[in-house]
């Protein structure tokens, strides 16, 4: 019997220390869990955030007055009509032309402020358009990037809240979520191909002109050389 209760005794002892160890382990584990959950849903909802301000903004990008949330204008509300060329930094980028703080493009600050809807710059309101859609929680920019033969709206935006080990181990030391849509211009693209399509048949059928006309007056010469 002495001997039974040692070894009960032992068995409860162990089962003691294994309790103290597997508990905080199991602790550790859903901590860790409920933090990485957290920070993949925080990168779902930015990146969601700044997609939609993105996409909605490009849609809309020819013209200022169009709501992004339906797409309309109100009636007889249009942009200048070489907006294209004057004001949306066409020049800019066709001749490499840097602003005074060196960079291409604009850009506003997020959150950003009121008044922008004002500006005397018509792709400020436009990019104010896209930061209206973005909650002041957020910090960040959204800015218009432009090529020669590309533009679009880029968004960008910082994580609101930081859980500085997953950084580190991620070796993710400024979290953001950026996203960017094309700018397209159905309208401006079919007129632009049009108008080559129209100077490319006029010099086509010039060229054709002058040599029927250089073999009309070829032919007359001889004649007149022959009689």
């Amino acid at each position: 019997m002495k001997r039974l209760r040692r070894l009960l005794r032992a068995e409860n002892g162990s089962f003691t220390v294994e309790a103290s160890m597997v508990f905080p382990l199991i602790l550790v584990i859903t901590v860790t869990s409920l933090f990485v959950s957290i920070y993949i849903y925080q990168n779902v909802i930015v990146y969601f955030t700044a997609s939609k301000a993105a996409e909605r903004t490009a849609f809309v990008w020819d013209n200022s007055y169009r709501s992004p949330a339906t797409g309309l204008a109100p009636h007889g509300k249009y942009d200048s009509l070489y907006w294209r060329v004057k004001d949306d930094e066409m020049i800019e980028s066709l001749f490499g032309i840097q602003r005074s703080d060196g960079q291409r493009g604009s850009h506003i600050a997020l959150p950003a402020g009121t008044g922008l809807e004002n500006s005397s710059s018509l792709v400020q309101r436009k990019l104010g358009n896209a930061a209206n859609w973005v909650s002041g929680a957020y910090k960040g920019k959204v800015g218009l990037e432009r090529s020669l033969w590309k533009k679009e709206v880029a968004v960008q935006l910082i994580h609101p809240v930081r859980i500085s080990p997953l950084e580190w181990l991620l070796n993710n030391p400024e979290p953001h979520g950026r996203a960017s849509s094309t700018i397209t211009d159905p309208v401006e693209f079919i007129r632009s191909v049009d108008l080559v399509r129209y100077y490319a048949d006029k010099f086509t059928s010039g060229s054709k002109d002058r040599d029927e006309a250089a073999a009309i007056l070829s032919r007359r010469s001889s004649m007149q050389g022959g009689g």
